[in-house]
């Protein structure tokens, strides 16, 4: 198995060839998924000889912060908060690949986001994060990680948001 065309076949066209775009000052944060179309999960499902590479796809995304964080020094005085987030809790999730986003808040934005996270953090564990934790400890990562959580109701369409982050330790 080649796997610089399984990591070409998946990233090819997705916006992580420009590391810089994710400090933008357009927008207050950048939460990319990292695999932006379903049927590029089906093909690399397909090339590894599994219907779930959520594993795979969490050892690319914490490349894609390394690097990142490697990158922001170039952003002098831009502190950031970066993370890999899961948002796609759908029924039967826990059966199918969960893609991550890489998620970035430059500057003080980011740092109050994750204090905010930080002050609200709980010991009680929903299914949800019993699942991307246990991703993150099948690729021995599970340590280099703090794990937060976030739930939004909205009423206008009667649905719970879920989001989960996944902080890198130092």
């Amino acid at each position: 198995m080649k796997q610089v065309s399984i990591y070409d076949q998946i990233m090819r066209f997705e916006p992580f060839d420009d590391l810089d775009a994710l400090f933008s000052d357009l927008d207050s944060f950048e939460e990319v998924p990292l695999v932006s179309r379903s049927k590029r999960v089906e093909q690399a499902e397909q090339r590894l000889g599994s219907t779930n590479i959520s594993e795979f796809l969490v050892g690319l995304a914490f490349y894609l912060i390394n690097s990142i964080r490697f990158t922001k020094a170039g952003h002098a005085g831009r502190p950031a908060m970066i993370a890999i987030t899961y948002t796609d809790f759908d029924e039967g999730y826990v059966n199918r690949t969960l893609v991550p986003s890489i998620f970035v808040y430059p500057g003080s934005g980011g740092q109050d986001l994750h204090q905010t996270l930080k002050d609200q953090h709980h010991e009680d564990t929903s299914p949800e994060m019993d699942t991307v934790r246990g991703i993150f400890r099948r690729c021995g990562l599970e340590e280099s990680f703090s794990f937060f959580e976030s739930r939004f109701h909205d009423e206008a369409c009667n649905e719970e948001f879920v989001r989960i982050y996944a902080l890198p330790n130092a």
